[in-house]
């Protein structure tokens, strides 16, 4: 039986580097997280399922392809940076990943970015307009909308409805969810 040699830090892009230490893998620097395929994957994908959280920091500004793929025990992702994009399969089958926040910055989502995430249920985005969503998104996951900002320009995200915290139901009536509690104020009928 071989076991994983475990390489706690390195590269991970032309200015980006990556450092696992006690379940935590932290992906720092500058610029974009390369991209791999399912030939060539990244260095911590011999551990992928000592993995419990990821944390992209400030200065990363993308999310290579297969970039965390079968990472099975991910139940936390956080972005603190600017990403523009989340290539294809990069969080394909989390499955522990229950829920996600997408930086308003993400301009595209590549193909089967979340695909076979089968606890994956509440997505947040924090941007104002759609992003450019690749095939397959999040087929295989529980999400059956998107959560979205109150600025946020439209009623779709991809194929999903978008569902905003606060809005009018109609001409005197108006919602608010806070907290999985649904609150609805005014006069009239629903």
């Amino acid at each position: 039986c071989r076991l994983p040699v475990l390489i706690s830090s390195g590269k991970c892009g032309q200015e980006s580097r990556f450092e696992f230490e006690n379940g935590v893998l932290t992906i720092s620097g500058e610029g974009h997280i390369d991209n791999y395929t399912e030939d060539s994957l990244p260095l911590w994908y011999d551990y992928r399922q000592f993995i419990e959280a990821i944390n992209i920091e400030q200065g990363i500004t993308g999310i290579g392809s297969y970039a965390f793929q079968s990472c099975v025990n991910v139940d936390k992702v956080e972005i603190t940076g600017n990403v523009s994009s989340i290539g294809g399969h990069a969080f394909n089958s989390c499955v522990k990943l229950e829920n996600f926040t997408i930086p308003g910055s993400v301009t595209s989502i590549g193909d089967k970015s979340f695909y076979n995430c089968t606890e994956l249920e509440t997505i947040m985005f924090l941007g104002t307009t759609e992003p450019m969503i690749g095939d397959f998104a999040f087929t295989g996951s529980r999400v059956e909308a998107i959560l979205v900002q109150v600025e946020y320009q439209g009623e779709k995200f991809g194929s999903f409805n978008a569902f905003k915290p606060s809005g009018k139901c109609n001409e005197h009536l108006y919602y608010r969810i806070d907290d999985r509690s649904l609150s609805i104020t005014g006069e009239g009928p629903i």
